[in-house]
């Protein structure tokens, strides 16, 4: 039976030509070929990435680098979430043959559907030659020939609020003037662990459904870093997006946000903007919450009013 140089399949040299033409053209491109994705920052309570997201190609070398062979090539950018879901693709188009050294493409993608997670990007460059049949007693360099070379990059489009995400001690004055201490020393995948002066270890998880206190088993409150082997058991502090008027119930004990706007005195500064979070049961307390720094100050109401009961004094770095 007639397979190869009748018209039905290529012949094996043209094959094994072009199978080594695209092992050159990968290893090109895994040299020379910089991706960039630079998204347009949001907040949390935005519920959306930006529409435009900018995706640029460049050369560095000082060579042209082919961006088509045969005009079978494409380039594709695809997004999973932290599940590892595939929640974005798009084949990207382009006129250019070549890109000429420290030349850049760039595209504006629109990823409106995105939500707020941790998304793996994969820009990939691949060869469409499905025309190959894969025969019996035939070598056939289908699956070669469709590899992929791709570069992930891990974009955090949520952006810790209330957390530290670096080594750092929060100094606190208490009403009695003693001076407490949490030091954030350990940190994995939105966790933070702590160990406080009083407390011991402490530590909370954070994504763009709120911050939480990770509960931890009776005698583990003075270890070194334990964040893998966390127990799953969470405790929502904040509700994401901080909306004025949300109310939420935490251990039996219901809460609301009672301003996202205000203005608050602590020992080391005024902070704006912060957000105020209510007891609505006794024992009534009050938490006061600042973007990129945390819990600021605690009141608690004693004989009709208001009480500052423990206040921020520094931010130890």
């Amino acid at each position: 039976m007639c397979l190869s140089g009748c018209g039905i399949l290529p012949e094996m040299d043209d094959v094994a030509s072009a199978y080594e033409k695209e092992k050159q053209f990968v290893r090109i491109k895994r040299e020379a070929l910089q991706f960039i994705i630079e998204p347009t920052k949001i907040k949390p309570e935005d519920g959306k990435i930006s529409a435009k997201t900018r995706l640029a190609i460049v050369n560095k070398s000082k060579k042209e680098i082919p961006l088509k062979m045969d005009d079978s090539q494409i380039l594709q950018v695809i997004a999973r979430d932290e599940n590892g879901v595939k929640a974005f693709e798009r084949e990207l188009e382009t006129d250019k043959k070549v890109l000429a050294p420290g030349e850049e493409l760039v595209w504006d993608i629109d990823m409106t559907m995105l939500q707020p997670s941790n998304y793996t990007w994969d820009v990939k460059l691949l060869l469409k030659s499905g025309e190959l049949p894969d025969q019996e007693g035939v070598i056939v360099l289908y699956h070669e020939l469709q590899k992929e070379w791709a570069q992930s990059f891990k974009w955090e489009t949520f952006e810790h609020r209330f957390l530290p995400t670096a080594k750092q001690t929060m100094a606190y004055q208490v009403s009695n003037g003693e001076v407490m201490r949490e030091k954030f020393q350990y940190f994995k995948e939105g966790y933070a662990q702590s160990d406080d002066s009083l407390l011991g270890t402490k530590t909370y998880f954070e994504d763009s459904t709120g911050l939480y206190l990770v509960q931890l088993q009776e005698g583990e409150h003075r270890l070194p870093n334990q964040l893998d082997s966390l127990p799953k058991t969470k405790t929502l502090l904040v509700p994401y997006p901080t909306e004025k008027g949300k109310t939420w119930e935490t251990d039996g004990i219901k809460y609301k946000i009672v301003d996202t706007k205000r203005e608050v005195k602590t020992k080391a500064q005024t902070f704006k903007d912060t957000v105020i979070i209510e007891s609505l049961e006794e024992p009534k307390v009050r938490l006061y919450y600042q973007e990129g720094v945390g819990l600021i100050r605690n009141d608690v109401y004693l004989g009709g009013q208001w009480v500052e009961s423990v206040s921020l004094l520094a931010v130890e770095k």
